[in-house]
């Protein structure tokens, strides 16, 4: 056996084991961050750390776009039609 052919040997077999790693990688973090992820709650819950329960998810921005009241549409001057029960902007037609 030459040199170079021993050199090209290591060569190829140091490149494989470099594909290897890179196609194996990504699948490995990702797994392992499932692993590590104690959130298994359904849709809309979160996990809460302190009680350690799903509990549900709940924003602010919800309750500020949701008119469904006559109070909350007049208290952003909005106009509230009794007989449809419906809130919209001022000057709509």
């Amino acid at each position: 056996m030459t040199k170079k052919s021993a050199l090209k040997k290591v060569f190829i077999r140091i490149a494989l084991i470099a594909i290897c790693i890179t196609v194996i990688s990504p699948f490995a973090l990702y797994f392992g961050a499932e692993i590590m992820n104690n959130n298994n709650c359904e849709e809309w819950y979160v996990w809460n750390e302190t009680t350690q329960m799903c509990e549900e998810e709940v924003t602010d921005e919800e309750d500020s776009w949701s008119l469904d009241t006559q109070e909350k549409c007049e208290a952003q001057s909005w106009t509230w039609y009794e007989a449809n029960n419906v809130c919209i902007l001022p000057d709509a037609q």
